[in-house]
């Protein structure tokens, strides 16, 4: 069998097995590395892949249930339509990925970098995201239910209109949860929103005071409604 990089079609690892989990051994132990790697409808479920290099390969509608991928490199990777529940994904990066349709729920993204990836219509629920970066992704369609946000960053979002929220609002595009409030490139609790004095909001940039005093009020009404079922 062999495993194959998706663009060139070239063999990266060959082995006289016959099934993906032999093959997927005898590439893990040679450190192959698996940049660009098609493992489109693979079944690897429980292996332990940890410091690997996934860059730009090919995960679509692949089994990878209770894996190890701490510390990995899955940047610009499509995992659409893949299975990656209960996995250990912590401080790995996953900038400018495809996530649509997967599930991920009950995992652990706790330190990994999402920047820029593409998350609509996937289940994310009850994961750990502590410290993680969202900033720039999309969270359209997705759940995200009971997971854990503390730390993490979310400036430039688009939210999936339940847990987050998201809106453009002249100069700044606006992300929100019931704790965090991002406006551009600033993100505070939302308390610490309220307590801004005029000083402190006009450091932010030129133009945030103007700004500020114009939407403020909106913002938190905003945000009250949003949430107001829940809190009854």
């Amino acid at each position: 069998m062999q495993l194959k990089r998706w663009d060139t079609n070239e063999a990266i690892f060959e082995m006289d097995c016959d099934c993906w989990g032999d093959l997927l051994k005898g590439a893990l132990k040679a450190k192959i590395n698996f940049y660009r790697a098609d493992f489109n409808k693979a079944d690897f479920s429980g292996y332990d892949f940890r410091d690997s290099n996934f860059a730009d390969s090919d995960f679509r509608d692949s089994d990878f249930r209770y894996s190890n991928f701490k510390d990995s490199d899955f940047t610009n990777s499509n995992f659409r339509g893949s299975n990656f529940r209960e996995s250990n994904f912590r401080d790995s990066d996953f900038s400018g990925s495809n996530f649509r349709g997967s599930d991920f729920s009950d995992s652990d993204f706790s330190g990994s970098n999402f920047r820029g990836s593409n998350f609509s219509d996937s289940n994310f629920s009850d994961s750990n995201f502590r410290g993680s970066d969202f900033r720039r992704s999309d969270f359209i369609g997705s759940n995200f239910s009971g997971s854990d946000f503390t730390g993490s960053r979310h400036q430039f979002k688009i939210g999936n209109m339940r847990e987050w929220k998201s809106m453009q609002l002249d100069t700044y595009m606006i992300v929100f949860n019931k704790q965090i409030l991002a406006i551009g490139c600033q993100q505070h609790s939302i308390a610490d929103w309220k307590a801004f004095t005029d000083i402190e909001i006009s450091k932010m940039d030129s133009k945030a005071l103007v700004w500020w005093k114009k939407w403020k009020d909106f913002i938190f009404q905003a945000i009250e409604l949003s949430y107001a079922k829940e809190q009854k």
